[in-house]
């Protein structure tokens, strides 16, 4: 029921009502994740469907958002959550696209905090900027895995259909390593403190160069003692209302 064609993961939904799914363990529980998906037949008799999960502890508690290819072609997003093996969706949203088979969809899911965001889009365009549900939800904290959930409804008749997966990444939290003291100074932070800069970031040098000085008083005083003595003593008696009257400079 698991496996690769050399350019996709898929599951196989042998079994109408029965889950297949793979994860990843983790350590945090807020995140933010992309996959591209497809089913390889239309739906017939119920949908077809696969997607994201997290906050996953085991199959009958999790959070998941499912792209949802219905009887009629059409695509939906849903987020559901299951615990204690009770399922409940939170919110749907059916797209404008009508499904074709082995044509992938890009999907985005984001969890943070009690906030749980999820849309679609065709994976050969341009990510649509708006979640297609949002909606809040308390019920799970655990961060223990996230990965992906497929599955039949109870009255799908396709034989043998698959949920092809491919192109997923995490976004959102990203490991990175700090080096600490570079400049010497030493500075403790509890854990999980937020950390952000002080001011803001500059551009190069070569910007900051490029920059018009900023003109000063006296800078054109300081110009004009370049001047001759009496050509300055001129200039000097005409700023002071010392009349406009040509005089010769010896």
């Amino acid at each position: 029921d698991f496996s690769v064609n050399g350019t996709a993961g898929a599951h196989l939904l042998a079994t109408v009502g029965a889950s297949r799914r793979n994860f990843l363990s983790t350590t945090v529980s807020d995140f933010d994740v992309y996959v591209s998906l497809t089913a390889d037949q239309l739906a017939t008799g119920d949908f077809l469907a696969g997607g994201l999960t997290a906050r996953y502890v085991d199959s009958d508690n999790l959070y998941s958002a499912q792209v949802r290819f219905t009887t009629a072609n059409e695509i939906q997003v849903v987020i559901i959550k299951r615990v204690s093996a009770i399922e409940t969706i939170l919110g749907t949203y059916t797209s404008g696209f009508t499904f074709v088979a082995s044509t992938y969809y890009r999907m985005r899911f984001r969890l943070k905090g009690t906030s749980l965001k999820a849309k679609v889009w065709l994976a050969t365009t341009t990510e649509t900027p708006e979640w297609q549900v949002s909606v809040a939800d308390s019920s799970l904290v655990s961060p223990q895995f996230l990965g992906f959930r497929s599955i039949a409804g109870s009255g799908n008749t396709n034989v043998n259909p698959s949920i092809l997966y491919d192109d997923y990444a995490v976004v959102s939290p990203q490991l990175f390593t700090v080096t600490r003291s570079i400049n010497g100074v030493v500075k403790a932070h509890s854990l999980d403190d937020s950390l952000q800069r002080g001011g803001p970031l500059l551009a190069g040098r070569h910007d900051l160069a490029a920059r018009p000085r900023r003109r000063r008083p006296g800078d054109a005083r300081r110009r004009q003692h370049a001047l001759p003595q009496p050509l300055l003593r001129e200039v000097e008696r005409l700023q002071h209302g010392g009349g406009a009257r040509p005089r010769r400079l010896d």
